[in-house]
């Protein structure tokens, strides 16, 4: 369930300090990085790869031509799958 919303200043901090970092919470920062790509990569591998399981290869490419249509699309998908906790929403 969600709870409470970002500002784009939150969302901008998490983004720079969770999902691009190379590092894993606790981690020394002044080491050699123990992630070997942001977790950012992953998190988009799982926004795509649901249109791509709903629609098949065809609407990934379609939609990444126009990434306008990415949120009607990644709703359409979510709701499909029965998970539309997962829809993005603009409050």
């Amino acid at each position: 369930m969600r709870v409470g919303t970002l500002t784009h200043k939150d969302f901008q901090n998490e983004l720079q300090e969770y999902w691009m970092s190379l590092y894993s919470e606790g981690k020394d920062k002044h080491r050699k990085p123990d992630l070997m790509q942001f977790r950012l990569y992953s998190f988009g591998n799982d926004l795509w790869g649901v249109i791509h399981d709903v629609f098949g290869k065809d609407k990934v490419y379609e939609t990444f031509r126009h990434l306008i249509t990415f949120v009607d699309v990644y709703n359409e998908a979510v709701t499909k799958t029965g998970k539309t906790a997962f829809k993005i929403r603009f409050d």
